[in-house]
């Protein structure tokens, strides 16, 4: 949440939560949580009184910042038997599916599983 967040600037709460494909629930339980933490803030939507903005915080940069070094040692383990084409091969594959999916995601957002089903599986 905290890297979209930070992409994105000040979204509305249904923007990121709807950017980060989860139930609405669950993403409203998420960013309450970054909240109370203190790694997000909330604050009016000047154009939409009933909405609320999010943004995120030093302390919510700090964090991301720390996580960085973690997150680099944790891929070093997770690729180092692949070489570098391998690798390139694998961001390609990855990319691809993202996008599909997240394509459908939107395109299929209250339909039931068979409905989905039927539109992405040829």
């Amino acid at each position: 949440y905290l890297i979209v967040l930070a992409q994105m600037g000040t979204p509305k709460k249904s923007e990121l939560i709807y950017e980060m494909m989860v139930e609405f629930a669950s993403g409203i339980d998420v960013v309450n949580r970054l909240v109370g933490m203190g790694y997000i803030e909330e604050f009016p939507d000047e154009n939409d009184r009933r909405s609320k903005r999010l943004r995120i915080t030093e302390a919510g940069l700090t964090i991301l910042q720390d996580c960085f070094p973690v997150m680099n040692r944790v891929a070093d383990v997770a690729y180092s038997s692949l070489t570098e084409s391998e690798k390139a091969l694998l961001i390609q594959i990855l990319d691809k599916l993202d996008r599909y999916h997240a394509e459908h995601y939107r395109l299929s957002k209250n339909a039931g599983f068979d409905e989905v089903y039927d539109r992405m599986v040829p």
